[in-house]
């Protein structure tokens, strides 16, 4: 017997489910973890000194450039490899897993030079200037760890193995609540406190253990007969089409984490209230940025694999999926940063006088705004990446300057606007994105409706 038209429909939306929510929860895990771990690190810096703090912050403003548009770079293998999956070519897996490694690797060669001209300029008479410039140098040394370990957990993602990475990753972070504990506060007779560049090392030392355990499980024998993991020879083809599709969106990422960095050094160069309006909300999102991150890994790996398999049906089902999800957790989140903000302050150990200041207040109700479409441009944006659309990414965050750099400058600096102003311009940054994604996922989902009509009326043709 067929099923009938709704059973269908409804088995389809369930599948849907089924392929988000078992990828989704293990990545939230990940990304948790992380944002957790990083947000303790901030914590154990503000009760070790204020300082210590303020410094981190102020390098890892510098570092993200490098870090995370090499991990975006990386990540893209999560999407390429979901579509070897998807049209049933699992043995260009681990050949295209290599690639990206190699190319992480190589991504020193152009890391080192930049960030040591950059680094002096940016730290030049800031704040904490050494303490910030000796972090940043610890980071930057081994960079590429972290695009190595964004490709690992890529190749593993794409094929639906989600635990082997939740669990290399929650060894990593054991390691560096551990050392984080040991390295910034010292222990007494043994080790003195080195407080930031502590928390730096504790950081590298996690990111290097997470790469070695999930290196391991790569070259393990099912994944070499299966997914071809011991092709390990640099094919230039390869490479050159790798940077052609991943350099956009890397380009991309790196031009909005220019932007961010240029953005934040204004509020670094006013110091005082601006820079702990800085330090603190620049907390909550890294905290928060869970929820996009996890979202935006998911949907790219599930509408891969539709796309490989040209189930342009489903991957709408799954978009609006996505954007349901983001609407429900960042609901959750309401409770804590706009029904009770004051209780969210607590955790920043600040003066008295300081957490009465009403700028800290609004802060953290801004940022809740700013993670709301933050996450709505997760949803899109998988859907963008997914089809390989990366140059509009590109095109799109190399005009963010005039939407958050240009207006936070005008207004803090010339016409001497309070401090919280600079969440309230980045919520109509994040809105504007918001839009422009909407307005290109419309178009480019009516070209696969168009091209799913064609191949349908091609395909009663030929049975006619």
């Amino acid at each position: 017997m067929f099923a009938d038209p709704a059973s269908r429909a409804s088995s389809s939306i369930e599948s849907v489910w089924k392929d988000l929510l078992a990828l989704f929860f293990p990545i939230l895990i990940v990304l948790l973890g992380s944002s957790a771990v990083g947000a303790f690190e901030r914590i154990c810096l503000a009760r070790f000194s204020l300082d210590a703090l303020n410094s981190s912050v102020e390098s890892v403003s510098a570092l993200r450039f490098f870090q995370v548009s090499c991990i975006t770079f990386a990540n893209m293998a999560q999407v390429l490899i979901g579509q070897y999956i998807g049209s049933k070519e699992p043995e260009k897996a681990g050949g295209c897993a290599w690639q990206m490694i190699w190319l992480s690797i190589l991504s020193m060669v152009l890391i080192i030079p930049l960030s040591q001209m950059t680094g002096p300029l940016f730290f030049k008479g800031i704040e904490h200037s050494q303490t910030a410039f000796n972090y940043f140098n610890i980071l930057i040394g081994g960079n590429f760890f972290f695009p190595l370990g964004a490709a690992l957990s890529a190749f593993f993602l794409a094929q639906g193995k989600r635990w082997t990475v939740v669990w290399a990753a929650l060894g990593a972070y054991g390691i560096n609540v551990l050392l984080d504990l040991v390295l910034i506060f010292g222990l007494p007779t043994v080790l003195q406190p080195i407080g930031a560049c502590g928390a730096a090392w504790s950081t590298l030392a996690s990111k290097v253990a997470f790469c070695v355990i999930l290196f391991l499980c790569f070259m393990s024998r099912f994944n070499r007969e299966y997914y071809s993991t011991h092709r390990w020879r640099v094919s230039f083809a390869s490479l050159f089409r790798l940077i052609r599709i991943c350099g956009p969106l890397s380009a991309g990422k790196a031009f909005a984490l220019l932007i961010w960095t240029a953005t934040a050094y204004l509020m670094i160069a006013k110091g005082g209230d601006h820079l702990s309006i800085l330090s603190i909300g620049s907390t909550l999102t890294l905290f928060c940025s869970f929820v996009s991150d996890s979202l935006f890994q998911t949907l790219g790996v599930v509408m891969a694999r539709y796309l490989g398999s040209q189930n342009y049906t489903q991957l709408l089902r799954c978009l609006w999926r996505g954007i349901f999800f983001s609407l429900f957790v960042t609901g959750g989140l309401a409770i804590p940063f706009l029904l009770f903000p004051d209780y969210t302050i607590s955790f920043f150990s600040l003066s008295p006088e300081m957490a009465a200041n009403p700028f800290i207040k609004l802060t953290v109700i801004c940022v809740w705004f700013w993670i709301f479409f933050n996450g709505l441009n997760a949803a899109l944006l998988s859907y963008l990446i997914a089809a390989q659309d990366t140059f509009y990414y590109m095109v799109i965050m190399s005009l963010t300057w005039l939407t958050s750099w240009l207006p936070i400058y005008f207004c803090l600096y010339r016409l001497e606007l309070s401090p919280d102003t600079f969440w309230l311009i980045l919520i109509f940054d994040q809105l504007i994105v918001t839009l422009l994604y909407a307005y290109r996922v419309y178009s480019i989902h009516k070209t696969f409706q168009l091209k799913l009509n064609s191949d349908t009326m091609q395909l009663k043709k030929g049975l006619l």
